[in-house]
């Protein structure tokens, strides 16, 4: 083995690559010269003393300015518990076990998301089956649900051309969400942030499939999707290449549209004319009230396929909250699965606070003085009270001694809801649920259920989702009653033709369980 002399030291002649590249200077001169200095080098933080500091150094020799403009470095990849990864320690993972199992997409998603590519990264299996759990399956099954009803409605993109202010007020705010996606991205990217912008991304998909997809399943709907779908194809295409191919390539392949591949698009910019901030803000608005309401719900234990009578809600004193919600009145109601939405002006309509000293922290600070602020903090207004506990703020109390000022930790607010209801808050709106239930309400609520179980009775039976069918049930006679007098809305929810109480015959036949009472189902296709 001998060396080559033409090495002086391999990390000089790294920071020689910029020239060595293209023959510099003996040849291509002028191309050389366009594309110097780089727009970025990439690398981990062990390279700073080898390649970041020798392609400085030569360039600054010999040019007076670095060789790159910005520089990404990279943190290192540790364990599940932040270990340096090492053969002899045991705690390595194999990239082809996740390729091979995960795939690449999920392995880049994760990558580039997790955390911010300079921090060190805990490497962890579960984030990546995480990835796939929310975003790949969540994006991959919102497609996949497009191409059902556009081939079962025969749809063509192409002539779809409705101006985005003509169409329905959901279908314009997910187009602005998109185009206000899009220029947060493009002003992420440009700062290289690839994890805040993947985060946003995600963020519209969920937007997307689990609330724009599934408010708009009754109606017309798929040209925003498609539209939609495709520019995310694109957004995609650097972090998931190959699930962003798929999905381009079968969005504009059969239509004769496009590029051959998603690669060779431009990348996606915003439509500043269909951004619509003020609905943007409304809907946001209205979709905080139905999380809060959907806590109730699951704080209480009442699903919701119940009917309850009565939303409260209390958005503070100002006019603009309240205007978003009272504009989404209906679609607040429907999420929520209520009759009506009411306001309160004062959150103490909605709950009381119980308002003491932490005794554990006090009683070392103040001593003698904790029975003193113990009543202070019985005459100050405990709703006020509560709310600067929850906003972190401090509370200063007045004593004869002087004037107390309490942290945040020190003072406990223990909420407590008014009769009947059943509350949740993030601070600035307060949601309460009358959570009594009437015998009509839980009559409703019990033909939802049944809904419910037709409907994953038909995809058991793996019927199309167009088809009509029969359906025939065994129940109590309380029951019967109750179905008999809701028989058109359950015929028209589970596209039933027929629905009586005779089960004999050819039919896909499936027992069930509703408030504990056995019900026998047999459905059947309509020919």
């Amino acid at each position: 083995m001998t060396r080559t002399p033409e090495v002086i030291d391999v990390w000089f002649d790294s920071g020689s690559m910029p020239y060595a590249q293209y023959h510099y200077p003996f040849e291509n001169k002028e191309f050389f010269e366009e594309n110097f200095p780089a727009d970025f080098i990439c690398e981990a933080i062990d390279q700073t003393r080898g390649w970041f500091y020798t392609l400085m150094t030569i360039s600054t020799i010999l040019f007076n300015k670095s060789s790159y403009k910005n520089v990404l470095c990279l943190g290192l990849i540790n364990d599940e518990t932040g270990q340096k990864m090492s053969k002899s320690k045991g705690n390595i993972i194999k990239p082809w076990d996740i390729l091979d199992k995960q795939g690449a997409d999920a392995l880049r998603w994760y990558m580039f998301t997790s955390a911010s590519p300079w921090l060190p990264k805990n490497f962890s299996i579960k984030g990546v089956d995480e990835v796939i759990r929310k975003f790949l399956l969540t994006l991959w099954n919102t497609y996949s649900f497009f191409i059902i009803y556009a081939n079962i409605d025969d749809f063509n993109p192409l002539n779809y051309e409705l101006p985005v202010k003509d169409r329905f007020e959901i279908d314009r705010w997910i187009i602005s969400e998109l185009n206000i996606t899009v220029k947060k991205v493009n002003e992420f990217l440009e700062v290289f942030n690839v994890t805040d912008s993947g985060r946003l991304i995600q963020e519209f998909v969920d937007n997307l499939s689990n609330w724009y997809v599934r408010r708009s399943r009754r109606r017309f709907w798929k040209g925003e999707e498609y539209e939609c779908l495709l520019t995310v194809s694109k957004l995609c295409a650097p972090y998931i290449p190959f699930i962003s191919e798929e999905i381009y390539k079968n969005l504009t392949g059969s239509l004769g549209t496009g590029f051959e591949s998603v690669h060779l698009e431009k990348f996606p910019e915003p439509n500043d004319l269909d951004i619509d901030n003020d609905l943007s803000f409304k809907m946001c608005i209205a979709r905080r009230v139905v999380g809060l309401g959907r806590s109730v719900r699951s704080k209480a234990n009442i699903k919701i396929r119940q009917p309850l009578q009565n939303a409260i809600v209390f958005a503070g004193t100002g006019n603009e909250k309240i205007n978003a919600i009272r504009h989404f009145e209906d679609v607040i109601a429907e999420e929520l699965n209520v009759k009506k939405i009411s306001f309160v002006s004062n959150i103490e309509d909605l709950v009381s606070y119980n308002i003491k000293p932490n005794l554990k922290l006090l009683g070392s600070k103040y001593g003698a003085l904790v029975p003193k602020i113990k009543e202070a903090l019985l005459n100050e207004n405990p709703v006020q009270t509560a709310l600067k506990v929850k906003n972190n703020k401090n509370i200063i109390i007045s004593l004869s001694e002087g004037k107390v000022e309490l942290l945040p930790d020190e003072v406990l607010a223990e909420a407590t809801d008014r009769q009947g209801l059943s509350v949740e808050s993030d601070g600035e709106i307060t949601v309460g649920l009358d959570i009594k239930i009437s015998d009509e309400l839980l009559q409703e609520g019990f033909c939802r259920g049944l809904i419910h179980h037709i409907q994953n009775i038909r995809k058991e039976a793996n019927f199309e989702i167009e088809n009509t069918i029969e359906a025939h049930i065994n129940c109590s006679e309380k029951l019967r009653k109750m179905i008999s007098d809701n028989i058109e809305f359950i015929k028209k929810e589970t596209l039933s033709k027929i629905l009586d109480f005779d089960i004999t015959g050819d039919l896909f036949k499936k027992d069930i369980k509703i408030d504990n009472e056995q019900i026998k189902i047999g459905l059947k296709v309509l020919k």
